[in-house]
C-alpha cells in the first residue's frame, strides 16, 4: 500500500464516470450510516464502505509515527481523514465510529 504525507482517495469505481460514481456514493450512504475510523500501518483512515475496493476511503500518514505515538493522536489523524472524507460526500453530518484497531 503506497502512504504519502497527502490524503490519498480509494474507491474502486475511481475509474468509471462521475455518474457511477455518484451513485455508487449514495449507495454506500444508504448502507452505511457511519464511516469507521481506523489505523493501518502509518496511517490513518475513514471508511465509509465494507472494505477500501467497494467502499470510499481517505488515508492519512501519522507524523513520526512509531509504537509510542499516542492514540489520541492516531484518533485526530483519523478524524482529520474524516473530515475529508465528509468533505469529499458533502456530507458534513456524517457521523463515526472507532474500529477494532482504535478501541481504547
Amino acid at each position: 500500500m503506497k502512504t504519502t504525507t497527502e490524503p490519498e482517495r480509494t474507491n474502486g469505481a475511481a475509474s468509471g464516470s462521475s455518474d457511477e460514481l455518484g451513485a455508487n456514493v449514495d449507495k454506500l450512504l444508504r448502507e452505511f450510516d457511519r464511516a469507521e475510523l481506523g489505523v493501518d500501518g502509518d496511517c490513518a483512515f475513514a471508511l465509509l464502505g465494507s472494505d477500501i475496493q467497494s467502499g470510499e476511503c481517505v488515508f492519512i500518514k501519522i507524523p513520526n509515527f512509531n509504537k509510542h505515538t499516542s492514540w489520541h493522536q492516531q484518533v485526530s489523524c483519523a478524524k482529520s481523514a474524516l473530515k475529508i472524507l465528509r468533505d469529499r460526500l458533502g456530507k458534513p453530518e456524517l457521523s463515526y465510529f472507532l474500529g477494532a484497531g482504535l478501541v481504547n
